[in-house]
C-alpha cells in the first residue's frame, strides 16, 4: 500500500460528518486515518466534505514476475508495451497478473470480440498485485493527438475501446437525474465512426497514459491504483487535492475544488464529483518542470467508493 495513514478535517462551511471508521468529525479539528478507511470515502466526499492534510506515505514498486509467452518479462516490462493494432496483442500471461483480464469483467465491452476491427485477440485488463488495474485500448484515430506517459486520457468510444487526451471531448459528457434521481451519463453518437451508434460514456474520464502512444497504437492506461505520476502541467495541485481532467488543456488533470451540486429544468446535473468527473486524490504536490506530475490514488469515476464488507454476527 502505497500510503500508510491520513490526515483530514471538514472543508470550511461543513457542520459535522462521520468518518467510515463511525467517527464523528467536528469542524477545526484534525482526524488521523488509516488508507482503507480513507480508500472507503467516496469521491463526492472528497471533493465537498473533507480537506487532506497530510499524506504519510511510504514508498511503492508494482514490479512482479509474470508467466508469459513471451521470455517472462516482468510486469513492468509488460505495461511499457506498444503494439501497432489489437489484432497483434497476442500476449498470453498466466498466474497472478492475468487476474481481469476476462472480456466480461470490463465495463463497456459488449462481449468478448467487440474490440476495435472486431479482433477478439490481445488482453483487456490486468491486476498488479497491490490492486491497481490496467486497461489495454486504442488511441483514436479521428484525432491526431498522442500520448505521452502520465497523459490523462478521455474515452472516445469506450465499446471501441478506444481514447483521447483531447479535452474538447468533455463537452460530449452530460450528467443527468432520472425520475428518481439517480445520476446517469447521456449517450452521445459515435459520428465518427457510426451515426447510428451511441458511446456512453465520450468525455469521460479514461485512465492515466503508461507509454507514448500515436493515433491508432494500442497500449495501456492505469484505470485504478496507486499512479506514481499524472500530468498536471503548470496547474497548482497539493497533496490531498481532488482531481479531474482539464476542461481546457490536452491530457492534464486540475485540482478540484469543492462545488456545490446543481440540477437545471432540463436534469443536467453540475458540480458533483461525477459530473466534475473527478477521477482520484492527489498524494504529492505538483513537481518543478514541464509538464509538472503528481503521485495519485486513482479510482473508477463508475465506482464511487470502495464497498464495505459485512459480516453478520450469528452467535
Amino acid at each position: 500500500m502505497p500510503s500508510r495513514s491520513v490526515t483530514v478535517q471538514l472543508q470550511p462551511g461543513v457542520g459535522q460528518a462521520i468518518l467510515p471508521d463511525h467517527r464523528k468529525m467536528l469542524p477545526g479539528i484534525q482526524y488521523v486515518i488509516d488508507w482503507e478507511t480513507f480508500d472507503k470515502i467516496s469521491n463526492g466526499a472528497r471533493q465537498n466534505i473533507i480537506k487532506v492534510v497530510s499524506i504519510q506515505s511510504d514508498a511503492s514498486d508494482t514490479f512482479a514476475v509474470a508467466q508469459t509467452d513471451n521470455a517472462n518479462p516482468n510486469f513492468n516490462d509488460i505495461l511499457g508495451m506498444v503494439w501497432p493494432s489489437f489484432e497483434e496483442a497476442t500476449l498470453q500471461l498466466a498466474g497472478f497478473a492475468a487476474q481481469g483480464s476476462a472480456g466480461d469483467s470490463l465495463v463497456g465491452l459488449q462481449d468478448n470480440t467487440y474490440f476495435a476491427s472486431g479482433a477478439p485477440q490481445g488482453l483487456k485488463s490486468l491486476t498488479s498485485p497491490d490492486g491497481a488495474r490496467y486497461l489495454l485500448v486504442a488511441n483514436a484515430t479521428n484525432v491526431a493527438n498522442t500520448w505521452s506517459s502520465g497523459d490523462v486520457v478521455l474515452w472516445t468510444d469506450e465499446t471501441r475501446v478506444e481514447g483521447t487526451t483531447v479535452a474538447s471531448d468533455h463537452n460530449y459528457y452530460v450528467i443527468r437525474q432520472d425520475g428518481q434521481g439517480t445520476p446517469y451519463q447521456v449517450p452521445t453518437f459515435r459520428g465518427f465512426i457510426n451515426s447510428n451508434k451511441y458511446s456512453t460514456l465520450r468525455g469521460g474520464f479514461a485512465g492515466i497514459a503508461l507509454n507514448e502512444q500515436e493515433p491508432g497504437e494500442v497500449s495501456w492506461i492505469q484505470v485504478e491504483g496507486f499512479c506514481p505520476a499524472v500530468n498536471v502541467g503548470s496547474n497548482n495541485v497539493i497533496a490531498g487535492a481532488a482531481l479531474a481532467p482539464s476542461t481546457t488543456t490536452n491530457a492534464e488533470a486540475i485540482a478540484q475544488a469543492p462545488t456545490p451540486t446543481v440540477v437545471s429544468n432540463e436534469g443536467v446535473i453540475t458540480g458533483s464529483a461525477l459530473a466534475n468527473r473527478v477521477f482520484g486524490t492527489a498524494l504529492t504536490s505538483s513537481t518543478s518542470g514541464t509538464p509538472g506530475t503528481v503521485q495519485a490514488d486513482l479510482r473508477s469515476i463508475q465506482k464511487d467508493k470502495k464497498p464495505y464488507v459485512r459480516f453478520l454476527n450469528k452467535n
